[in-house]
């Protein structure tokens, strides 16, 4: 597989992240092993046969929006994972969304995510140095909300871990949903609908160790999701921009 021209992103614990040049090269018959290894990673990831999501994701229509879909190897070698995200300015702050994020459990909790999206947020406030950032996700992982708690920026968080979102954040949520086509409660940041299956997302639920954030994705509906957002000012992204931030 031939990665970007630039090198590829070094992860932790000698992992790294490797970006195809562009997204829809995924759909090359050269690489049908690839999508192959992708799906059987996804299903022990998620603990649940996923090749019917993959099916809606290995197409024209999901990959040509992406800026970029990495897969993640370890030191071997080996896929572990994968992420994508796509970016806009929308409401002159850019929107960096993080999609289709899945990492096996033998290599959660190593951090790999968090500096895979740190170097992908120092890319875009770099081209991008006098906007603030927002990162965006859309989840049902409780796992998901927590990094997000740890690593979204100085800003709070949306929906704070009462399920509300601020009557401030809410014409942002409202405005990123409408630039991913969701089906959108302002208030709550619930996604309705957002996962085209039969059966759960996940074989069993995960759930973390904060009971208030486990509670907070147990009050959702079983194909629902939160649009969780954070941010960057834009002296912070600047930060980012020059690669001066130490997190």
């Amino acid at each position: 597989m031939k990665p970007v021209a630039r090198r590829a992103i070094a992860l932790p614990g000698g992992h790294s992240a490797l970006a195809l040049r562009s997204p829809l090269q995924l759909l090359d018959d050269a690489h049908g092993t690839t999508r192959d290894r992708i799906v059987a990673v996804s299903d022990r990831a998620f603990g649940t046969s996923t090749e019917p999501l993959w099916r809606q994701k290995f197409t024209s229509q999901f990959l040509r929006v992406l800026t970029r879909f990495y897969l993640i190897n370890d030191a071997r070698g080996a896929l572990v994972g994968w992420s994508g995200y796509r970016a806009a300015t929308i409401e002159q702050e850019r929107v960096v969304y993080f999609t289709s994020t899945g990492l096996l459990e033998c290599c959660q909790g190593r951090g790999l995510v968090s500096a895979l999206q740190r170097s992908v947020v120092s890319y875009e406030a770099m081209r991008h140095p006098l906007r603030p950032i927002t990162r965006a996700v859309r989840t049902r992982n409780p796992h998901s909300y927590r990094l997000a708690l740890r690593h979204f920026g100085d800003r709070p968080l949306a929906p704070a871990v009462d399920g509300r979102v601020a009557p401030t954040q809410q014409h942002m949520v409202t405005a990123v949903g409408r630039w991913l086509d969701l089906d959108i409660d302002p208030a709550t940041a619930i996604v309705h609908d957002a996962y085209d299956i039969e059966d759960s997302l996940y074989g069993l639920e995960p759930r973390t160790a904060d009971p208030n954030i486990n509670a907070l994705f147990e009050a959702l509906n079983p194909h629902d999701a939160l649009l969780v957002l954070g941010g960057h000012t834009r002296t912070n992204a600047l930060r980012f921009a020059l690669r001066l931030d130490a997190a």
